[in-house]
C-alpha cells in the first residue's frame, strides 16, 4: 500500500514541478507516469484472457503439519512473464458453513504452467468434512450395492424379455409361412375365378347370339304376325258392334217363330 502512496506522491511532485517551472519535459514525464498504469492494465487484461485456472485441493492432510493443501494451477498462454501473481481462495465448510480465505502467490513463466499452493490450518473442520465425505461414500456404496441388485433384477428381466422376443420371432416366422401359403391359395383361387369369369363371358356371348338369332329373327316376327291378326279381328268386331242390337232383335224374332212352329207341330202331331 505504501508503494502506491509513494507512486502517487512522486507523480504529483513531478507534475507540480512541471507546472512551476513550465517544463515540457517534466510534463511529458508526469503524463507518461499517469498513463503507464493504464497501459499496464490493458496489457494485464489481455494476459488475463489468455490465462487458464484450475483449483487444487487435497482431501488428506500433510503428514508433518496436519494442514490441508489448497492451491491454484495457472497456465499462461500469453507469452508474457508474470513475476508476481497473487490470489485469494475462499474455502467453505459444507458442515458448519464457515468460510476461510487462503492466500497464494508466486510467479508464472511465459507460455508455462505454475502451481500456487497455500495451507489451510482449520484441521478440525476439514476432518469433519472428511468424515462427512466418508459417510457419504459409505451411503454411496450402499446405493451402489442396491443398484447392483436392481441391475441383476433388470438383467434377469432382460433375459426373460429376450426369450419372449425369441418366441415372438418364431411366431412371426410361423405366421410368415402361413401367410405365404394363404397367398398361394389366393393365387389358385384367383386363377379359378379367372376361368369362371371366362366361362361366364362365353355364356353371355352365347346368350347374345340366342337373343339375336331366335328372338329378333324368329320370335319377334311371329309375335308381330299374331299381333296383326288379333288387331284385324278386333277391327272387324269393332265394325259390327253397331249392328248388334239389330242382330239381337232378329235372333229374338227367330226364337219366337221357332217356338210358335214348335207348338203348331205338337198340335198337328
Amino acid at each position: 500500500m505504501w508503494k502506491k502512496i509513494l507512486y502517487v506522491l512522486g507523480t504529483a511532485g513531478i507534475f507540480y514541478l512541471a507546472v512551476l517551472y513550465r517544463s515540457k519535459g517534466l510534463l511529458s514525464v508526469s503524463l507518461a507516469v499517469l498513463l503507464l498504469p493504464l497501459l499496464f492494465l490493458c496489457v494485464l487484461s489481455g494476459v488475463k484472457q489468455r490465462l487458464k485456472f484450475e483449483l487444487l485441493f487435497s482431501c488428506y492432510p500433510v503428514e508433518q503439519t496436519g494442514d490441508y493443501l489448497v492451491g491454484l494451477r495457472i497456465e499462461n498462454r500469453s507469452g508474457i512473464y508474470l513475476p508476481r501473481v497473487r490470489a485469494k481462495i475462499q474455502v467453505k465448510s459444507m458442515h458448519t458453513g464457515k468460510k476461510q480465505w487462503v492466500k497464494v502467490r508466486g510467479k508464472v513463466s511465459a507460455d508455462g504452467v505454475a502451481e500456487l499452493a497455500g495451507l489451510k490450518s482449520d484441521v478440525a473442520v476439514l476432518k469433519m468434512d472428511v468424515e462427512n465425505l466418508k459417510a457419504a461414500t459409505a451411503e454411496l456404496k450402499d446405493e451402489v450395492t442396491g443398484l447392483d441388485v436392481r441391475m441383476s433384477n433388470m438383467e434377469y428381466k432382460f433375459d426373460v424379455l429376450t426369450r419372449e422376443v425369441t418366441q415372438l420371432k418364431d411366431n412371426v416366422i410361423d405366421l410368415t409361412g402361413r401367410t405365404a401359403n394363404l397367398e398361394k391359395s389366393s393365387e389358385r383361387t384367383n386363377s379359378r375365378l379367372d376361368s369362371i369369369e371366362k366361362c361366364l363371358q362365353e355364356q353371355r356371348e352365347s346368350l347374345k347370339r340366342i337373343e339375336v338369332i331366335h328372338l329378333e329373327n324368329n320370335l319377334i316376327p311371329r309375335v308381330a304376325n299374331i299381333e296383326s291378326c288379333y288387331l284385324t279381328t278386333f277391327e272387324r268386331y269393332k265394325a259390327y258392334t253397331d249392328r248388334l242390337p239389330e242382330l239381337f232383335a232378329t235372333v229374338s224374332n227367330v226364337s219366337r217363330t221357332v217356338q210358335a212352329h214348335s207348338e203348331a207341330f205338337r198340335k198337328i202331331s
